[in-house]
């Protein structure tokens, strides 16, 4: 009988010790070494210059982009420069542009003739002076350009000589930009981050301006009159299977055909972007007076504002149409619009 008694003390020992083995054996020894193992790393000997192995050039560069090497001429008292730092890629919409060094690359869509005009007209209105110019090249140089500093002393501001050509890139234009010379108080500039700071400036600048005057239209390349015998429509499918209608024409042309066809329409333009090939317009529903005369059936919109979608295809063209939350419109509605636009172009003719 006793034997029994200690029984439960026994089991009870046992378990107690299992755990406390088994929790011992569980425990994570790494947090210590951890801790100890950084202890080192807080001692830091003197930096060394990172060796590139041969053939690798550090920073590494491309056509996109490239990071100046700064050279530290003292180890202390090194002045710093608290100018925010430099947007050397625009965001301007209706342009793309590469900075690298003193070369910058502008591409615009288009092969308008205009472009070269537009450039010199954007630098005589600043007073940049062009002292020698080749139109038929398509390339100018500019006579010293000063830049206003954003400081007080404007006995320290740059001024630059530049080269600015055009040329055709497939469907696009490319206005590339050379910084030929940096001075500043007479004094030549090397210093790489400055000249790159000083090509992104006059891209910039140029991008800007082109840019008002691409939203104003100012730029759409001039077409032939009797394009619009030509234009038909019907329906087809983008690549992603939705809805979308073909038109046979150049992107130019239907840029420069829509606003009359959908006026025609009731559907008033508002804004348009010749570069994206975008367009928002407002409906406003057609009166039984104007269903009859174009002879269309009603295209079952409900009133309000629409994005409109040009799509580039070479030789033809896209169009889709996206309701005022964004969404392209029912099949029902694409079916309504495209007849409407075969009646039109065959009236038109």
């Amino acid at each position: 009988m006793s034997n029994l008694g200690h029984r439960p003390t026994i089991a009870m020992i046992l378990g107690l010790l299992s755990v406390s083995f088994l929790s011992a054996c569980s425990r994570n020894g790494y947090d210590k070494h951890q801790a100890i193992s950084y202890a080192p790393t807080l001692k830091i000997d003197d930096p060394k210059e990172l060796k590139a192995p041969d053939g690798m050039v550090l920073p590494t560069r491309n056509q996109y982009f490239y990071i100046p090497f700064v050279a530290i001429k003292s180890e202390s008292d090194t002045q710093v420069d608290l100018k925010p730092p430099t947007q050397s890629l625009m965001n301007e919409q209706n342009l793309h542009a590469q900075i690298s060094g003193n070369v910058g690359i502008l591409s615009i869509h288009g092969s308008s003739s205009l472009i070269s005009s537009q450039i010199i007209s954007i630098l005589q209105k600043n007073g940049f002076v062009t002292f020698h110019r080749q139109d038929i090249h398509k390339n100018l140089f500019t006579n010293w350009v000063r830049w206003n500093s954003s400081g007080d002393d404007k006995n320290n501001c740059y001024s630059g000589r530049y080269q600015i050509s055009i040329q055709q890139s497939g469907s696009y234009q490319k206005i590339k930009v050379i910084l030929i010379d940096l001075r500043q108080k007479n004094k030549e500039v090397t210093s790489s981050s400055q000249i790159q700071n000083y090509t992104a400036r006059m891209c910039r600048y140029l991008a800007q301006k082109l840019n008002m005057m691409i939203y104003k239209n100012q730029t759409v390349p001039m077409i032939s009159k009797n394009y619009k015998q030509k234009i038909h429509a019907y329906s087809g499918t983008n690549d992603i299977g939705l809805s979308n209608i073909i038109l046979c024409a150049s992107f130019d042309h239907i840029w420069s055909w829509l606003p009359e066809i959908l006026k025609m329409l009731n559907i008033e333009l508002k804004e348009r972007n010749y570069s994206h090939g975008s367009l928002k317009v407002k409906y406003t529903s057609l009166s039984k007076k104007t269903i009859h005369k174009l002879g269309v059936a009603d295209i079952n919109f409900k009133n309000g504002y629409y994005k409109l979608q040009v799509g580039d295809l070479g030789s033809y063209s896209s169009l889709q149409f996206f309701d005022p939350k964004g969404h392209l419109v029912n099949r029902l509605q694409h079916e309504k619009i495209l007849s409407a636009l075969k009646l039109i172009t065959i009236k038109n003719k």
